[in-house]
């Protein structure tokens, strides 16, 4: 299925299986299975191995819950506790995930619930508060209308002339909605629909609805297809504006995934991870 972001804690979050580092913990109440796992230290000399051996332990985990066919699993971010690097476990913990996900049906949680990540770890990849995405605009102006137009009643001095005749309507012409849009592009890029949904980080069943073309999406899951399918910042404004949205010069999440876009990066994962180090929602998951 797909990867999520939740902000409760573990006693709040539901899931068939919930993931525990303290052995004998419980089932919190809210999880039919708990699986046991034992994280790695941190080894400053060998972070290599280090990742791998986390990225290992959520694996082993995760067969574990495919093992008992569940449908959802839960996670805390494993390691932190033994005193491995905020950021870094955040790294593996969505590598692993992502790469179990390519080829398995889950829906996986993953809870920061008050996680507050290290901002001088923080990759500012693109230097977004120093340049910014955008044409620079001139000192003292702000975004929006560059003027206002005020507009006063008119008085008519005679009554409508055939007021009581029915108005000729135009008629309206539609172009292609949303969903003819994305199948018509994934056609035209020569993909399957699982390549693109699990691109796309969004499940098989979220996919299907988007098929409906009356269907409401919403502004995360068009992006994760818009990047899904490679689209440049041009096309992926059209695919948006067809859902009624538009990325904005004056929001982060927009001027972040701007930038990924004109830089032709468009791997969710490391979209992903960038967005939940700076507290953003991330790509596709549940609406």
């Amino acid at each position: 299925m797909a990867l999520s972001i939740v902000s409760q804690d573990l006693t709040k979050s539901f899931a068939d299986a919930i993931v525990s580092e303290k052995p004998g913990a419980g089932n919190f109440g809210v999880a039919e299975h708990v699986i046991d796992v034992v994280s790695p230290a941190f080894d400053e000399q060998n972070p290599t191995r280090s990742k791998a051996l986390l990225k290992e332990a959520y694996a082993t985990a995760l067969g574990q819950a495919l093992s008992l066919q569940c449908e959802s699993v839960l996670f805390p971010l494993l390691a932190i506790e033994n005193g491995y690097p905020k950021v870094e476990a955040l790294k593996a913990s969505m590598s692993a995930i992502s790469e179990f996900l390519a080829d398995n049906e889950m829906e996986v949680k993953l809870a920061v619930e008050g996680m507050k990540f290290p901002t001088q770890d923080l990759d500012m990849r693109f230097e977004l508060d120093k340049e910014g995405p955008f044409p620079p605009k001139p000192p003292g102006t702000t975004f929006g209308p560059s003027k206002v137009v005020e507009y006063s009643s008119v008085a008519v001095s005679a009554p409508y002339p055939n007021f009581h005749r029915k108005p000729h309507i135009e008629p309206v012409r539609l172009d292609a909605s949303f969903s003819e849009k994305l199948f018509e592009i994934i056609d035209e890029k020569g993909k399957t629909d699982p390549e693109v949904y699990k691109k796309a980080n969004i499940d098989r069943k979220h996919f299907s609805k988007i098929k409906n073309k009356h269907y409401k999406v919403g502004v995360k899951t068009a992006l994760a297809l818009a990047i899904a399918l490679e689209l440049n910042f041009e096309r992926t404004q059209d695919l948006l504006g067809r859902a009624g949205f538009t990325l904005s010069p004056s929001i982060m999440f927009d001027v972040v995934i701007k930038r990924y876009i004109e830089k032709g990066i468009f791997d969710i994962g490391v979209i992903n991870e960038d967005l939940v180090l700076r507290q953003l929602p991330i790509l596709g998951g549940a609406e």
